[in-house]
């Protein structure tokens, strides 16, 4: 057990202090304030505070946990091994650490440069490259992990009586399901206009592939059955796009019957599915409750997963809006211009409203890599792909993550784009689950 001296109770230092002490670090910890404060010996304690004490782990203190606004602050980086937040000059300090690590951990976790300033793409997202973080690696690093790794090699010199027990590393394997099937299960004018337009563009490769599926019956991205036999269903969440709004929607629907009937295929052999809320509802809430609705009826049971469709959100509307619909856990943190670590993370964790200063319900996933991030963004081969996988498979695992990965089923379907990587996701799959 080690005490917490802090100058008050504020939501935002018991939000951080729960995310670094409970959730990273395993380690038991009181929050003491200052007002209750009687100094104990022999008791471990960290100093947040003004005072001197000069038996106690002391912290800078960077004042970012008393604010109650989202105005501007001031960072400052330093960079050594790796970029500290809140950095205080060591000449003369008394303090055992040289960054505020309670202020870089609760202004990763936030996203907290995304409330200050709205960098958007052309899909409305908010654009990475525009952000300072962009800078800080969080594209091969968990940049929280390390800061609370480097807060215990501190503290455990100071007092090496205390009991360290992280989480166990574990993986999370998620589908997105956008277009279950390339040519089969749609109306009949769009199957004629497909064949036209083939030939009138020249594209005689996905002729051929269109003309064989007729042929066969065997859809290109009818890949479920080889999904069942890679992703295990305790580990494994499946999102579908049941509603179109837009023309970057699927022309599946929920008044699908066949793909009714896949979900329910789906969700009566166990496995787990959660909404995937279309193109325009991440300002929408009343369409994300009847999208909700309506999956809730194909499976019959409650929604809540979701993860919004090409990953748009706005903060904080768009999480109040799946709070708002039953929505428990959502996996729409991804790094879409490079697999990484959003925020900083490698596991779940509360995300944390900041305009109503309140922890909330609401668990985000944050997904560590995706395959169309790979093939179109980083323009990777499958085979390198695969190797960046597992370098991120191994961060994660040296820092007890959870490697949460996003794929669409048409990555094993060996058609255009996705020719020659059905081989080595299924390798790594394998690899993955054991």
């Amino acid at each position: 057990m080690i005490r917490i001296l802090i100058p008050a109770h504020s939501p935002r230092i018991s939000y951080t202090l729960e995310l670094i002490f409970a959730r990273i670090l395993g380690i038991a910890y009181e929050i003491v304030p200052l007002n209750s404060w009687h100094s104990e010996p022999g008791i471990p304690v960290i100093n947040y505070t003004q005072l001197i004490l000069p038996d106690a782990f002391s912290i800078p203190n960077a004042g970012l946990l008393r604010q109650t606004d989202t105005a501007p602050v001031d960072i400052r980086i330093a960079t050594r091994e790796i970029p500290y937040l809140f950095h205080f000059s060591a000449s003369g300090s008394s303090y055992h650490l040289e960054f505020d690590v309670f202020s870089a951990v609760f202004y990763l976790a936030t996203d907290y440069e995304k409330q200050v300033d709205s960098f958007k793409d052309i899909h409305d997202r908010y654009d990475p490259a525009l952000y300072p973080s962009t800078n800080w690696g969080l594209e091969s690093q968990p940049l929280v992990h390390l800061y609370c790794e480097k807060l215990w090699e501190k503290i455990s010199r100071h007092y090496p009586q205390l009991i360290h027990k992280p989480p166990v590393f574990d993986y999370c394997i998620t589908w997105d399901i956008d277009f279950p099937w390339k040519y089969f299960h749609k109306d009949a004018s769009t199957h004629i206009g497909g064949f036209f337009r083939d030939i009138k563009e020249g594209k005689w490769k996905r002729l051929a592939e269109r003309s064989r599926a007729w042929l066969t019956g065997k859809d290109p991205n009818y890949t479920f059955e080889q999904i069942f036999s890679l992703s295990p269903k305790e580990k494994t969440l499946f999102f579908f796009l049941i509603d179109r709004n837009s023309e970057h929607d699927s022309r599946f629907t929920w008044e699908n019957p066949h793909l009714q009937q896949l979900i329910k295929t789906i969700s009566q052999k166990g496995y787990t599915a959660g909404i995937h809320p279309s193109y325009s509802s991440y300002l929408d809430p009343v369409r994300i409750q009847n999208e909700s609705r309506h999956l809730h009826k194909i499976i019959g049971k409650p929604v809540t997963y979701s993860r919004q469709h090409f990953l748009r959100y706005q903060l904080p509307d768009t999480f109040r809006y799946l709070l708002d619909a039953g929505i428990e856990a959502d996996f729409t943190l991804c790094r879409f211009k490079g697999a990484g670590f959003p925020c900083g993370m490698a596991i779940p964790f509360p995300w944390y409203d900041l305009e109503k200063n309140q922890t909330s319900r609401l668990m985000l996933w944050p997904s560590i890599a995706m395959d169309r991030t790979l093939q179109k963004y980083m323009t990777l081969g499958a085979d390198e792909a695969v190797s960046h996988l597992r370098m991120l498979l191994e961060t994660t695992r040296r820092y007890h993550g959870i490697f949460t990965l996003l794929l669409h089923n048409d990555v094993l379907s060996e058609s255009e784009e996705w020719k020659g990587w059905r081989k080595p996701i299924k390798a790594f799959l394998q690899e993955l689950v054991g």
